[in-house]
């Protein structure tokens, strides 16, 4: 690896943007491993508490852009911009990531790295761990060992849960299809790995909302068996519960009120607009108005 350091000098970067990382590999059917990188560090970014990461949703419309880092800053509000290009040649793995003073367009730190592609979960932690060092942020033990956990050890894993999730986003029915066989694939490869059934989770959501099943089909997946809320909250307690805003929008309280309210508070933080439509959705059946309006 090569690595490259802004010396800077001043106090903690409190808030970040990880853009969409580039595909450099020249073959739409890796995407899935540039969209899910850039996403896997920001999941484990939006861990650390002093830390406010945008939300995956924004940042998305910037993907493929030439970016002014000044203007970004005021639109999204950060300090900071992670960016990032993956490319793949067999089985190995380039990857060069860049963390970016996006007030005084200057580099922080950047690095390259060159590692096989079985150990993508592992360079994702490390790039994180990287990342957070660079933004001169005092973790304690606890946030040190969650940043450097992740949702799953297995790169096989991981691969499918990224496939599925950009067959996920198309919001189409055969898109949906697809989904819930890389989900299940991922699950089956890790039967611990929350963000796989948070993923399936939404499948079922999307299919009613969009009109592609009778939300009686699905609710019953919903409400128990494999789509257990508590196993989500225990095996991904914040990045798992990130995925599930719509929950409530989708059902309703009456449908949504086995999702813990306070759980995804407490490991949301740094999800302000997540937090939000997650209690839009629950609304006053749940909540009174002013937990809505400091949300």
């Amino acid at each position: 690896w090569i690595w490259w350091t802004f010396a800077g000098a001043g106090g903690a970067i409190e808030s970040v943007a990880v853009m969409p990382f580039v595909n450099g590999s020249g073959s739409p059917d890796l995407d899935y491993l540039s969209d899910g990188f850039g996403e896997s560090i920001a999941n484990s970014l939006a861990r650390i508490e002093a830390l406010r990461v945008v939300p995956r949703s924004l940042v998305a419309q910037y993907n493929n852009q030439t970016v002014d880092f000044r203007q970004l800053a005021r639109d999204l509000n950060v300090r900071a911009v992670v960016t990032g290009r993956v490319v793949q040649r067999g089985d190995r793995l380039a990857v060069q990531a860049e963390l970016i003073d996006a007030v005084a367009v200057a580099q922080i730190w950047g690095e390259q790295f060159d590692r096989s592609a079985a150990d993508v979960v592992g360079l994702q932690r490390e790039i994180s761990t990287a990342i957070a060092d660079n933004l001169r942020l005092r973790l304690n033990a606890e946030q040190e060992r969650r940043l450097a956990s992740g949702a799953t050890a297995s790169g096989d894993a991981w691969g499918a849960y990224a496939k599925g999730r950009v067959e996920l986003n198309k919001r189409t029915r055969e898109g949906l299809e697809a989904a819930t066989g890389y989900f299940n694939e991922a699950i089956r490869i890790d039967q611990n790995y929350g963000l796989a059934y948070a993923g399936l989770a939404q499948v079922h959501i999307m299919r009613a909302f969009y009109g592609y099943a009778p939300a009686g089909e699905e609710l019953p997946e919903l409400r128990g068996g494999v789509l257990d809320w508590g196993r989500i909250r225990v095996l991904a307690p914040g990045d798992g519960l990130g995925r599930l805003p719509s929950v409530g929008q989708a059902f309703h309280w009456e449908h949504a009120r086995d999702v813990d309210a306070n759980v995804v508070v407490t490991h949301l933080p740094n999800e302000e607009s997540e937090r939000f439509l997650f209690y839009r959705g629950l609304g006053s059946f749940a909540l009174p108005l002013s937990a809505i309006q400091t949300a």
